[in-house]
């Protein structure tokens, strides 16, 4: 048997000198032509092309190799062609010892070659009986391809059912036979024919012999054909369905290349699209030069097989360029490539085309077009290395300096390999010539020109060859010809991860000099591309870090060590995660396992890949897990072949594993990112090793609390699913108010709950609302989701930022399109909250209406405590254990997903017919408003969520009542309807000074009660300004008197003297401070107000005042003799009457009221009115005697 290497060196032959000793040839171009041998014809109708190694003769159309040529020319078989041509062209011939084989393998040889014999048999048979079948309709009217086209490519037909296997059987082919070819299958039920109901697309070799087949299946051609089968539930078949990989090498042919030899030489240039129809639809329009890769990655046998036939290729794309995205698909993306493949493979023209209509494939586009459209489509092509690498560099650089060095990067790779060196050197000075940027690469000298010094490692010859740099003695080279190597830096690099913050995306770079000092840092995208600054940046490391190299070296290096690197996202938030995990400030919770960071942060988390489909999808150059190691994809078909069939089980066993990394800041040990305020995330710290359970806890919990750990759990619990809750709600998720007197527990509610994500979570006291502003409590919140937020220290006085704290506390909440004000420092509709939020302090909310609406109340009153659960509990929060029981309950978080919107149908329902059993036995007056039965609803249903999957230490029962007696007592507190309720709210926050607008004190009239005195005159300019801001129609100052009056506040229910009854006193009312006695005031049972949520005005800090008789003593009296200003009621607030300031301003200028009321405004635009005010006061203490002067306004502005 003639050895392989003696049949390669006959074909490597060129075919014109095994031609030229049997025909005459005489060149003409790049062809030789002559008279034939094969016929009497006296034309030079013979013809041989040196470039394809392929002879033709018109006459006679006989073609082929050199081997045909002879075997033809003498009627010798191909082992006797072999030999002629060793014999005349002096080649040695070399043979396969025969006796190498043992007869059984001899045997299995034989068998093998007459099995190919039969495969090919019998495929010609299949292919006959697909021809043979009705052809669909449906396909011929969707395809619009005519008769001659589908005969052309001898498309045919594989009916439903096992026809074909019927027609084999009969023919009695040897049905192992029919299976290894692809055409039928073995099941449990028998044999089956592969194909079934589809449109079937032959694939030949380039000389005609049939060699597979692919089926389009017939059962759909548009969505919507698929959308009404799955209405159907019926099956949705593969769309396309090729013969099993084992038939047939399908890298090695391209589809209908038998069909396009001609129209190649033709065009003096090959086609090349990605489908089969694609092929046909241009042949039908008279362009039968185009092929297409059989159903794979373009291969290297392709070209190979591709350049025997032509070196020009026009590639036509499929159109998936997402203009809306402004990202180019697979198949544009396929097209880049293969257009560089060529280049490198010694294609000299190398033109691209995409069709206009985006999501649209060559055939879909053209299907529709005339011959002359279709022509004017195919020459508007443009060359890939004249126009559209051109067009892309232009656009790439003009976005940005990583974009142009990216793109600088790519076209310097591109034109560094085409193997032709006038060739590479004519489109490198092209493209510096149209894009200025690209005279900065420099093109490397190819590998025959350089010597590399002894000692170099092969991988590090493989790394200069294709990045023009190596590796020796832990630096950096590059070899610089005659002149020897060059040292570029005296240090390596390992780029460790890609880290995208908030703030600039990062490299994390390990560094390693010549003496063997390591250094990571973290550099900007600018500083490992800019070689200044880069160097700059080196130059800071402790050690001999220094980089000699110039800008193209650093390019080269950045394109080697950036291959494959792993990037890793900042997560915006801390807790819920929406990839399905849940991150603590000590790691990442997935799958009830902690994923902790590695030393810089960095946290790796898989991701299951779980079918085939998804396999495809992974993107070029990413790191997957397999079977637990790390592999980079750099093609995923070349991957998926390499797998081969262990891919399924792979899959199956989930072995296969997306990558993605997590940059956690606070978990930095290397200090690789600048200094961050990341304690709050620190604190959260969850504790694998607890065994707490939740059964325990909650007994615990209910211990200690009482009643209200009942919906304090079920508070706990929306938290931790508080996106769910807060989804079905229409975007709304309620607050939690614990209020109640010092000493009450309260604060230790609050704590115990925020004690759940960690022993430190939000630190002792929570965020004190009094002393942090609207912007850092917001800064806070927005770093968490799905935790509790806790705010402390809550009052009705606030202090600075008073109106903006209110409105990001309701914002918390959500629920509200109301556009807010927007305030000097903080715009408080910008509240991103994703938790649930407590609030804590002695004040109840219900003063603000809106806030109290978007609450659920706990109202905590003096009790006798239980101190030993106290201290277990206790112990189990300062620990950190209590985050084992939000560790079990994460784990039922796809169970909360599937059931809460029922469950909370199904509260809902119950809460409903309680509350109208209430109502009808009157102890309800009428039924609660949708808010209260809502809020109430969201801290139920996730505890009905659970009911059967926890233990709780109450009954559902005991949860429905409490929830009734949450919402009787809301309801009892709700007076936002309320005439009184409202003019209290707004008086609350209106700035009201104590002892001068109203006050609170108990009298000596024996019935113990506080009281308080308004001075409804004085106090009306504030409510009507208050009013006003909060968007409310102010009441008139007889209507307010009328309402107070009747409420039952003002009734006396018990005799006491006249001087101290409630209601309207016209005498016997003192304010000392603002030196009024026996004056008026509306008086009202300050203790009812209180039980009614109406306390919206507080008692001076200290206590009441004492109890005072309605005589003034002898000092005050004769300090009412002191002269006071007119306007001193006006300045004990900022808001100054402007008409009163005018009277004193006119009262000796002279001038008109126009000019006082100009000035006056003038001095209030500057913001000087406080000063004023305080400027007076000060006088008044001192009790200087105040002269009304236009002097005198002028001196107090200005002091």
């Amino acid at each position: 048997m003639i050895a392989n290497e003696t049949i390669e060196a006959v074909r490597n032959l060129p075919i014109e000198e095994v031609v030229d000793r049997y025909v005459e040839l005489k060149r003409k171009g790049k062809y030789y032509f002559g008279k034939s041998p094969f016929s009497e014809d006296k034309t030079a109708s013979f013809s041989v092309t040196p470039s394809k190694g392929i002879f033709k003769c018109f006459s006679s159309e006989k073609f082929g190799d050199a081997i045909k040529f002879i075997q033809e020319l003498k009627g010798l078989s191909f082992t006797d062609a072999v030999k002629q041509i060793c014999q005349d062209q002096g080649i040695q011939l070399q043979y396969i010892q025969t006796n190498i084989y043992s007869a059984e393998e001899k045997k299995k040889r034989e068998e093998a070659r007459k099995k190919k014999e039969t495969t090919q048999i019998v495929l010609n048979f299949a292919l006959n009986f697909f021809l043979a079948q009705d052809f669909p309709d449906k396909f011929k009217k969707v395809r619009k391809f005519t008769e001659t086209i589908i005969d052309q490519y001898k498309v045919g037909y594989a009916p439903y059912g096992n026809k074909l296997f019927e027609a084999l059987q009969k023919e009695q082919f040897d049905l192992e036979v029919c299976i290894e070819a692809g055409l039928i299958g073995k099941g449990d039920n028998g044999y089956y024919d592969y194909f079934r109901g589809r449109v079937i697309f032959p694939i030949f070799d380039d000389w005609g012999q049939i060699l597979s087949f692919t089926g389009r299946t017939d059962a759909y051609y548009f969505p919507s054909d698929v959308e009404a089968l799955k209405k159907e539930k019926k099956h949705i078949p593969q769309k396309y369905f090729n013969s099993p990989d084992s038939v047939w090498q399908k890298g090695k042919h391209l589809y209908g290349l038998h069909l396009a030899k001609e129209g190649i030489k033709k065009y003096e240039f090959a086609i090349l699209v990605e489908g089969t129809t694609d092929v046909m639809r241009l042949a039908q329009h008279e362009y039968n030069n185009a092929v297409a890769p059989c159903g794979t990655a373009f291969t290297e046998d392709q070209i190979k097989l591709l350049k025997k036939y032509t070196d020009n290729v026009l590639i036509i794309a499929d159109n998936d360029i997402s203009k809306r995205e402004g990202k180019k698909g697979k198949g544009v993306a396929s097209m880049e490539e293969h257009a560089v493949r060529l280049l490198h493979a010694g294609f000299k023209k190398v033109d691209v085309l995409i069709p206009e209509v985006e999501g649209t494939d060559p055939d879909g586009f053209l299907k529709l077009k005339r011959k002359n459209e279709v022509d004017k489509f195919i020459y508007a092509k443009m060359s890939f290395l004249d126009h559209y690498l051109l067009n892309y560099c232009t656009a790439e650089g003009a976005a940005g300096a990583a974009e142009r060095t990216d793109a600088i990067t790519w076209a310097g790779e591109v034109i560094s390999n085409i193997p032709d060196e006038l060739f590479r050197q004519s489109a490198y000075e092209n493209l510096c010539n149209k894009w200025k940027p690209f005279k900065h690469f420099k093109l490397p000298k190819k590998q025959e020109e350089i010597t590399l010094p002894e000692g170099i490692g092969q991988e590090s010859r493989d790394d200069f060859f294709e990045f023009q740099f190596y590796e020796k003695d832990n630096s950096y080279y590059t070899s610089e010809g005659k002149k020897g190597e060059r040292r570029i830096c005296a240090f390596t690099m390992q780029y460790l991860y890609f880290v995208v913050t908030d703030d600039i995306p990062l490299f994390i770079i390990r560094f390693k000099n010549a003496f063997g000092r390591i250094a990571v840092k973290a550099f900007t995208s600018d500083a490992t591309i800019v070689v200044n600054e880069f160097r700059k940046q080196v130059a800071r490391i402790y050690g001999r870090f220094i980089f000699e190299g110039k800008e193209e070296d650093l390019n080269k290096i950045n394109m080697k060590l950036r291959g494959g690197l792993k990037k890793a996202e900042e997560p915006q938030v801390i807790g819920h995660d929406n990839h399905g995990f849940y991150i603590f400030g000590n790691g990442i919770l997935k799958d009830n396992q902690l994923l902790k960071p590695d030393e810089f942060g960095v946290v790796r988390v898989t991701f299951p890949i779980t079918d085939n489909d998804s396999f495809m999808k992974i993107e070029k150059d990413t790191v997957i897990d397999i079977a637990g190691k790390d592999y980079l994809i750099e093609d995923t078909e070349k991957a998926k072949n390499d797998l081969g069939d262990k891919l399924p089980s792979l899959i199956k066993n989930k072995q296969i594993n997306r990558l993605k990394f997590f940059f956690l800041p606070f978990a930095d040990k290397r200090g690789i990112v600048p200094e961050g305020d990341y304690r709050a995330q620190q604190l959260m710290i969850i504790d694998m090793n607890s065994k707490l359970t939740f059964e325990s806890w909650s007994k615990h919990l209910r211990d200690v609390h009482g009643d209200h750990s009942i919906l304090m759990t079920g508070y706990y619990i929306m938290s931790l699913f508080r996106d769910v809750v807060y989804d079905h709600n229409n975007s709304y998720a309620p607050l939690l108010s614990l209020f109640g007197p010092p000493g009450t527990g309260k604060s230790t509610a609050g704590r115990s709950l925020a004690r759940m994500w960690g022993a430190n979570h939000c630190e002792e006291e929570g965020m004190n609302i009094n002393n942090d502003t609207a912007r850092g409590i917001e800064s806070y919140v927005n770093k968490f989701s799905n935790t509790i937020m806790w705010v402390n220290e809550f009052s009705r006085q606030l202090g600075k930022d008073s109106s903006a704290k209110l409105e990001l506390l309701k914002q918390f909440a959500g629920g509200s399109e109301r556009k807010t004000k927007t305030t000097k420092q903080y715009k408080s509709n910008n509240a991103k909250n994703r938790n649930g939020t407590i609030i804590s302090g002695q004040d109840s909310v219900n003063f603000d209406p809106g806030l109290n609406d978007r609450c659920i109340p706990l109202k905590f009153e003096p009790v006798a405590h239980n101190k030993e659960a106290f201290a277990i509990l206790k112990n189990h929060e300062s620990s950190g254990r209590c985050t084992a029981v939000t560790r079990e309950l994460l784990n039922y978080r796809n169970v909360f997903s599937d059931t809460y919107i029922a469950t909370a149908g199904n509260v809902r329902s119950e809460l409903e017919k309680r509350l109208q059993k209430e109502v009808e036995k009157g102890r309800l007056t009428n039924f609660p408003d949708e808010r209260i039965i809502l809020n109430v609803e969201s801290v139920v249903a996730p505890i009905v969520v659970f009911k059967d999957l926890l233990k709780f230490s109450f009954t559902e029962e005991e949860l429905f009542e409490e929830a009734i007696k949450n919402i009787k007592y809301k309801v009892s507190i709700k007076k936002s309807n309320n005439e009184v309720a409202t003019f209290f709210s707004v008086i609350g926050a209106a700035g009201l000074v104590y002892g001068n607008h109203y006050k609170i004190e108990k009298e000596n009239d024996g019935t113990g009660r506080n009281k308080l005195f308004l001075r409804l005159r004085t106090i009306m300019p504030l409510y009507r300004s208050a009013s006003q801001r909060q968007g409310m129609s102010p009441f008139n100052e007889s209507d307010i008197k009328d309402m107070l009056l009747m409420h039952r506040a003002a009734d006396n229910k018990e005799k006491v003297e006249e001087r101290f009854k409630l209601g309207d006193r016209n005498k016997w009312v003192n304010f000392p401070r603002i030196n009024k006695y026996s004056t008026s005031a509306l008086v009202l049972d300050y203790d009812i107000l209180s039980n009614e949520g109406l306390d919206t005005l507080n008692k001076e800090v200290g206590g009441a005042e004492p109890m005072s008789s309605n005589k003034p003593d002898e000092k005050t009296e004769k300090k009412t003799d002191t002269p006071k200003h007119p306007l001193d009621e006006y300045f004990n607030t900022d808001k100054i009457k402007v008409t009163d300031f005018t009277k004193a301003y006119i009262l000796k200028s002279g001038k008109g009221s126009v000019d006082g009321h100009k000035y006056i405004n003038g001095m209030i635009r500057k913001g000087l009115a406080k000063r004023v005010r305080i400027a007076w006061q000060e006088l008044n203490e001192n009790n200087q005697e105040i002269q009304v002067s236009h002097e005198t306004i002028v001196k107090l502005f200005k002091k």
